[in-house]
């Protein structure tokens, strides 16, 4: 079961190492004077052994390799090491244990950014008077989404100083403040907009590094059970 596990998950070339011996028994034995002469009786001792004469070796080939060992070798270990197939060892940095993916929900997803927008848009994005622009709920219609037609001005018509009565300057007076309400108002619906727009580019950028992250811990944990899965299937 050890051999095919290991040349399985091609983490080490073992006849090209040792040709003229059987590969397990080369490092059982290994293992054997680890154990007898240097009196190492530490799963996570024994893996980094190997880890460190072979280092593409991962830590779960390591410790099915150590539980391969014959009985009196674990024998030994048993009594005065960590219990037979431990799979947490001591932590170290050649062999590192697994660790459980962190848990996560839809409500922390929007806490890995700033949804509070800044004062100085919402002020320039907020009608006077009324209440101040929430970019993060405000839902604007498909009318104030649509793109918005070219107008040309007209042609200014001169108008002599001689006709130039109260009249026309009371009706001058009401078109001025009549296209600067407009422009006004033109100017705070483009602000809301653009505030809005902001807050779900930042909003989007931080849901997409949500789920790679999350794909990236689907593909770990696929990886770990995947050698389980051999692990498990080979002993039956």
């Amino acid at each position: 079961m050890t051999t095919a596990f290991l040349r399985k998950l091609k983490v080490l070339k073992w006849r090209s190492i040792t040709p003229h011996l059987d590969p397990i028994e080369h490092l059982l034995g290994i293992l054997k004077r680890k154990v007898e002469k240097d009196h190492v009786y530490n799963i996570q001792q024994l893996c980094n052994v190997i880890m460190e004469k072979w280092k593409r070796i991962s830590a779960l080939p390591c410790v099915a390799l150590v539980n391969s060992m014959p009985r009196r070798i674990k024998a030994e270990v048993d009594n005065n090491g960590p219990p037979q197939g431990s799979l947490e060892p001591t932590p170290s940095p050649s062999c590192p244990p697994l660790t459980a993916p962190p848990m996560t929900n839809a409500n922390d997803m929007l806490t890995t950014f700033d949804p509070d927008p800044d004062p100085a848009d919402v002020a320039l994005s907020s009608v006077p008077g009324q209440e101040a622009f929430d970019p993060c709920t405000h839902c604007f219609s498909e009318d104030d989404l649509k793109p918005q037609p070219v107008i040309k001005k007209a042609r200014k018509m001169l108008v002599p100083d001689s006709l130039k009565d109260d009249k026309y300057w009371s009706r001058r007076l009401k078109n001025n403040e009549a296209a600067k309400r407009s422009r006004d108002a033109r100017r705070v619906k483009e602000n809301q907009i653009t505030v809005r727009a902001a807050f779900l580019e930042r909003e989007n950028a931080a849901l997409r590094q949500e789920v790679a992250n999350m794909r990236k811990e689907l593909g770990r944990c696929r990886n770990i059970l995947n050698k389980y899965e051999n692990r498990y299937v080979e002993q039956l």
